[in-house]
Parts: C-alpha cells; structure tokens; sequence
C-alpha cells in the first residue's frame, strides 16, 4: 500500500506513519510547511509528481487548535482553513492530477468535537462540524468513482499537549467518566485510521468512528 500522510510532524500523524510503515506499506510524509516531511503544500504538485506513485491511501491528520468564544474569534478563519480548507484543496490536487489509484481509502481524523461542544472552542468545533459535511458530501460525489473516505473522531487522547493544556484534576474527572477508566492513547487512534485505510475496511464507507473509550456517549448516573 502507497500512503499519503498529511500532519506527519504531530504527535497523531507520526503514530499513523510509525504503524503504516510497521505494517510494511510506503508512507509519503506532507505538511503545510514543515521541511521535515517530504512534501510541502509549495510546489506540492511538483513534488508528488517527482515521487511517481498513485496513492492507495490518504490520510489527513493535520489541523490546528484555540480557544476562543464568538466575540473573540479573530484567529476563526485561520482555524478553518488549517482543519477543513486545507482538506479541500489537497483533495482538488489530488483528484485533478490523477494521484489517487482506483479504489483509493481516505480518511480525516477529526474529532468527538465534531458531534458535541465544550465552552471556549467556538472556531474548533465550528471547524470539525464542517467537516461532518466534507466527508459526506465527497462519500456522494466520488463513491461511484471507487473512492471511499471515513473519519476517525479522537476523543480526548493521552499525549504531551493534553497533559499541558489540562490540569490533573480534568485529566482525573474525564477517567472517572470514561467506562474503561482510562483515556485513549495516539497508538489507539493510529490503529483505526491503519484500518480504514487499508483494503481490511472494504464496505465502510462514511462513518465516523470514535476512538475515546466510550466516554463521550456513555455516563454512569
């Protein structure tokens, strides 16, 4: 399997190319504009097309965070161009220079945020509940092209940001909540975007899968 991987630098991307790669599949690396991946959005049709592969698999892992209410969302558009506009045009690159192959299984990690909303993340969840829309709106277009494409939907994952950005005490709370009792981890999420971007998921198609341990839609009254 020839995969495509944008977001490769973040701390989900790099768990989603670390298990492709031990499956024993290629892995192109792309980002906005990091000069440690591959591909670089500048001159990107270039570059693909040096590589000279079609891509059985795409996986968009990138995206960007804040916090911000209505009245104070000036970063909003920004936000939306990193987690769904940069989606849009990479796939428009893709489709119109022929670098998918038939068939071809893409998936966008979004987020439980896409279905749900917290206090403060105004431009995020706006952003992710777009692409609810993207997904479906490409699953009716581009299915009868042999194109597939799901979504992963992380719930809150056990890395360095989350440690940094939430105290113990939320960490704590949202285990209590959790039926497993423990929050998701990077390699979890890797392991569902790994699956449904290989032939194993043939006949998924559209769904949003959830990756939290239950917690967003199970509570214990």
């Amino acid at each position: 399997m020839n995969a495509l991987v944008f977001g490769a630098n973040g701390t989900l991307g790099g768990a989603i190319v670390d298990l492709i790669k031990a499956t024993g599949s290629q892995v192109v690396t792309a980002s906005r504009d990091s000069s440690k991946t591959d591909v670089q959005m500048k001159n990107i049709v270039e570059q693909l097309k040096r590589i000279d592969r079609k891509f059985d698999s795409c996986i968009w892992a990138q995206g960007m965070n804040t916090s911000d209410t209505l009245t104070n969302s000036e970063d909003f558009q920004k936000v939306f161009d990193a987690n769904v506009g940069f989606i849009i045009e990479t796939l428009k690159i893709l489709i119109s220079n022929n670098l998918l192959s038939k068939n071809a299984r893409l998936v966008v990690v979004s987020s439980i945020w896409q279905e749900a909303s917290k206090t403060n993340k105004f431009s995020y969840t706006v952003s992710k509940s777009a692409l609810k829309g993207l997904v479906n709106s490409f699953v009716a277009d581009y299915s009868p092209h042999g194109l597939s494409m799901n979504a992963v939907l992380p719930g809150v994952v056990d890395t360095p940001m989350t440690r940094a950005n939430l105290s113990q005490a939320q960490i704590t709370n949202i285990e209590k909540e959790t039926p497993m009792k423990t929050l998701v981890t990077s390699e979890d999420v890797a392991r569902a975007v790994n699956w449904l971007a290989s032939p194993e998921s043939s006949g998924i198609n559209g769904q949003f899968i959830r990756v939290d341990n239950g917690w967003s839609q199970i509570r214990a009254i």
